[in-house]
Protein backbone atom coordinates (compact mmCIF):
# COMPACT_ATOMS: atom_id res chain seq x y z
CA UNK A 1 0.00 0.00 0.00
CA UNK A 2 1.40 3.36 -1.11
CA UNK A 3 0.29 6.46 0.81
CA UNK A 4 0.97 10.29 -0.29
CA UNK A 5 0.87 12.95 1.58
CA UNK A 6 0.79 16.97 -0.40
CA UNK A 7 1.59 20.00 1.44
CA UNK A 8 0.33 23.04 -0.78
CA UNK A 9 0.82 25.70 2.04
CA UNK A 10 1.74 28.22 -0.62
CA UNK A 11 -1.02 27.45 -3.11
CA UNK A 12 1.80 26.76 -5.63
CA UNK A 13 0.44 23.58 -6.92
CA UNK A 14 -3.27 24.39 -6.31
CA UNK A 15 -4.79 27.74 -6.62
CA UNK A 16 -4.68 29.04 -3.04
CA UNK A 17 -8.58 29.14 -1.53
CA UNK A 18 -7.56 32.27 0.09
CA UNK A 19 -8.63 35.42 -1.68
CA UNK A 20 -6.69 37.57 0.56
CA UNK A 21 -2.68 36.89 0.85
CA UNK A 22 -2.42 37.75 4.75
CA UNK A 23 -1.99 34.10 5.48
CA UNK A 24 0.23 33.17 2.44
CA UNK A 25 2.19 36.24 3.75
CA UNK A 26 2.25 35.70 7.42
CA UNK A 27 3.81 31.78 6.99
CA UNK A 28 6.30 33.13 4.51
CA UNK A 29 7.25 35.29 8.01
CA UNK A 30 7.43 32.91 10.36
CA UNK A 31 9.22 30.26 8.30
CA UNK A 32 12.02 33.12 7.59
CA UNK A 33 11.65 33.75 11.20
CA UNK A 34 12.28 30.29 12.22
CA UNK A 35 14.91 29.42 9.77
CA UNK A 36 17.31 32.16 11.24
CA UNK A 37 16.29 31.18 14.73
CA UNK A 38 17.59 27.39 14.16
CA UNK A 39 20.98 29.27 12.95
CA UNK A 40 20.38 29.34 9.04
CA UNK A 41 22.58 32.66 8.20
CA UNK A 42 20.11 36.02 6.97
CA UNK A 43 22.30 36.39 3.87
CA UNK A 44 21.66 33.24 3.11
CA UNK A 45 17.94 33.04 2.34
CA UNK A 46 18.56 36.44 0.79
CA UNK A 47 15.64 38.14 -1.30
CA UNK A 48 13.42 34.82 -1.42
CA UNK A 49 9.89 35.15 -0.62
CA UNK A 50 8.73 31.70 -0.91
CA UNK A 51 8.63 29.46 1.99
CA UNK A 52 9.37 26.33 -0.38
CA UNK A 53 12.14 27.46 -1.59
CA UNK A 54 13.56 28.87 1.86
CA UNK A 55 13.24 25.63 3.47
CA UNK A 56 15.03 23.80 0.37
CA UNK A 57 18.04 26.29 0.63
CA UNK A 58 18.47 25.96 4.44
CA UNK A 59 18.63 22.26 3.93
CA UNK A 60 21.10 22.38 1.30
CA UNK A 61 22.83 24.91 3.87
CA UNK A 62 22.79 22.14 6.34
CA UNK A 63 23.51 19.38 4.21
CA UNK A 64 26.50 20.96 2.80
CA UNK A 65 27.80 22.51 5.72
CA UNK A 66 27.21 20.54 8.45
CA UNK A 67 29.18 17.54 9.56
CA UNK A 68 26.57 14.52 10.33
CA UNK A 69 27.53 14.21 13.63
CA UNK A 70 27.01 17.69 14.48
CA UNK A 71 23.50 17.71 12.80
CA UNK A 72 22.90 14.69 15.33
CA UNK A 73 23.54 16.60 18.13
CA UNK A 74 21.52 19.46 16.97
CA UNK A 75 18.83 17.91 16.68
CA UNK A 76 19.16 15.87 19.66
CA UNK A 77 19.65 18.94 21.87
CA UNK A 78 17.68 21.45 23.68
CA UNK A 79 17.09 23.22 19.87
CA UNK A 80 19.45 26.20 20.62
CA UNK A 81 21.99 25.87 17.40
CA UNK A 82 23.59 29.71 17.77
CA UNK A 83 26.95 28.40 17.88
CA UNK A 84 26.15 25.39 15.17
CA UNK A 85 26.82 28.05 11.68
Amino acid sequence: MALAVLLDLEGTLVQTPWENLRHVQEFRQQTRRKLIELGIPVSLLGGIERSTLMRNTAADFVEKELHQNRCREILSGDGKVSEAV
